[in-house]
């Protein structure tokens, strides 16, 4: 990823996150959280990797699996909570991410957790969270 393009990634993953960091709500913490993966998809069209590909991946299907989770809570399936912890955690996350870019380390272990986190939001990662798997994620 060249330096202009590079610069633009950061400063958008940076903002994403300062976003929903400061949002209150679920919903529109969920709505900043979804311009992550728009952002690495543009940047991929200039300077594609398979780390671009891999984190443009996850953040769409992680944003999906938190979007369904707030419509079944909406409509009356409360047993599995989205959780502020989860999304602020998550916008931590995506400034690691950028950072990671920024520094050209890899991003495997951020794009894990981001995973984790969203997983929290089903029924068996509820499950497996309960249980202790998660310890320390949040």
């Amino acid at each position: 990823m060249e330096g202009y393009v590079k610069k633009e990634l950061v400063k958008e993953l940076k903002n994403v996150s300062k976003r929903m960091l400061d949002e209150p709500e679920l919903v529109k913490k969920l709505f900043y959280y979804s311009a992550a993966y728009g952002a690495v998809d543009r940047t991929m069209r200039y300077g594609f990797t398979k780390q671009l590909l891999m984190a443009h991946t996850i953040l769409n299907v992680t944003y999906n699996a938190y979007k369904e989770r707030l419509r079944a809570i909406a409509g009356g399936d409360a047993v599995v909570p989205l959780t502020i912890g989860q999304l602020d955690r998550t916008a931590e996350l995506v400034r690691d991410l950028g950072d990671a870019f920024n520094k050209g380390i890899d991003v495997n272990g951020i794009l894990a957790d981001i995973m984790l986190l969203a997983y929290m939001s089903t029924g068996p990662g509820h499950y497996l969270n309960e249980n202790g798997a998660f310890e320390g994620l949040i």
